[in-house]
């Protein structure tokens, strides 16, 4: 009876407690500590769209009469729907590029206040970042950023955002990271080294913060993968170190300051890995080396394969990323393999701007920087590019209205034409002449 009337006191005791620290569990407090900081943000954006009338008024016939027709160019206003997070009590806020992109008026609005006077600091294009700033008259409640480095997969996570518009506001959903270094192709675009993440995630979403069990965040949610635009269980976010380092610059200079090593390298397999003598499929194997780059001067050679680099673990998926973030001018440790001996070396990274950097992919075309702009030094046989003309050795000197004479502009064009469905035009320089190309997409 005794042991019974002791188990009934501690159960009396210890029960309100459990039932309290349930009630008021890690999943309240790390909501309560990053939803005042999560915002809704509403943008507008004009585009054009083709007329009924214009396949028509190709025809020599009929052109004559386009005078005729003011609606020949028609426009719409589009408005797209995002979330945000302050990051600075003084009005910093980090949403994704895609829900800003050319917008004309950007609303943000926590819930209590709304601030229409809204200036963009930056984009980053390539990590799909953009960072606003509004202007209160007070502090901002704003987040603490974790460490996605330390992410385990299987560890809990909390997604917050507007999903389908403002009237689901700061919805809140949990799940755990089901997998990190994913890359995930939309369109055109490739996003490299993300976390998944099972908590839902739908259109709307995109901007809002990816949430750790202590209230830190660790990612900015950033697509889904579906065949239906809606949640199945596959959500992606830009781990928050790459969101830190892109954030960093843009406040500084107003862009992403990125390293350049001087190599391509590819996906290490099985098969190239028994070919090269390696226990381990680990890392990634280098293809070539530019004469004069960073790595060329530190001694790295094609067959190399590059297992750590910067103290960070090397995969196909984070490598851009590891060393375009990178600190530039300064000694940086790399360890690799050669002839199934590992070396360790140093080297010493340049700005990409001075680089022969090189982008795969849009269009089946690679590209690459030079001081003549940039130029086409690769075509993918079959591909919307091959299928138009292009060339190697091509210098691409307008995509639609932007003006290329970087590598920077060449992105931004990618951004805005990824979805494009008609004929996109390129100004081509040849041999020293202008010529036009209108690539028709896949």
């Amino acid at each position: 009876m005794r042991s019974k009337k002791w188990g009934c006191l501690i159960v009396g005791i210890f029960l309100p407690i459990i039932l309290n620290a349930y009630d008021h569990g890690p999943f309240v407090e790390a909501c309560a500590k990053v939803l005042p900081a999560v915002v809704n943000i509403s943008a507008e954006r004009v585009v054009e769209i083709p007329s009924p009338f214009s396949e028509m008024f190709e025809d020599p016939f009929f052109r004559y009469f386009k005078k005729y027709f003011p609606e020949y160019e028609w426009k719409q206003r589009l408005k797209s729907l995002g979330s945000g997070v302050i990051i600075t009590s003084d009005g910093y806020v980090v949403t994704n590029y895609h829900v800003i992109a050319h917008a004309e008026n950007i609303v943000v609005s926590t819930g209590e206040e709304t601030f229409k006077d809204v200036e963009i600091v930056g984009i980053d294009s390539v990590t799909d970042i953009a960072l606003l700033k509004v202007k209160a008259e007070h502090e901002l409640p704003y987040i603490e950023w974790g460490d996605s480095d330390s992410l385990k997969v299987g560890e809990w996570v909390i997604a917050i955002g507007s999903p389908l518009g403002p009237q689901y506001a700061r919805t809140v959903t949990m799940g755990i990271v089901s997998a990190k270094g994913r890359v995930l192709p939309i369109g055109h675009t490739k996003y490299w080294d993300l976390i998944q993440t099972d908590a839902a995630i739908n259109p709307g979403n995109s901007g809002g913060p990816l949430v750790n069990i202590e209230g830190k965040v660790v990612g900015i949610n950033v697509a889904i993968a579906t065949g239906t635009r809606y949640y199945i269980g596959l959500g992606f976010a830009i781990p928050s170190n790459t969101v830190k380092r892109v954030v960093e610059d843009l406040m500084k200079y107003h862009k992403v300051q990125r390293a350049w090593l001087g190599v391509t390298y590819q996906k290490l397999d099985a098969d190239l890995a028994q070919a090269l003598g390696l226990e381990k499929v680990e890392g990634v194997v280098i293809v070539e080396v530019v004469d004069g780059s960073p790595a060329d001067k530190a001694g790295i050679k094609p067959k190399d394969v590059i297992i750590e680099f910067n103290g960070k673990k090397v995969t196909f998926a984070n490598f851009a990323v590891i060393v375009a973030h990178s600190p530039i001018g300064e000694p940086i440790k790399v360890k690799l393999i050669r002839n199934k001996r590992e070396i360790e070396t140093e080297v010493i990274l340049e700005p990409r701007e001075k680089g022969e950097t090189k982008i795969y992919g849009w269009l089946g075309m690679r590209v690459e920087s030079t001081e003549a702009g940039v130029t086409v030094i690769d075509v993918s046989p079959g591909s919307p590019a091959d299928e138009a003309g292009i060339q190697k050795g091509d210098r691409i000197k307008m995509i639609g209205d932007i003006e290329i004479k970087s590598l920077e502009d060449y992105e931004r064009a990618a951004q805005e034409y990824k979805n494009r469905t008609t004929p996109i035009l390129f100004v081509i320089e040849r041999q020293g002449k202008d010529i036009l190309i209108a690539i028709k997409p896949e």
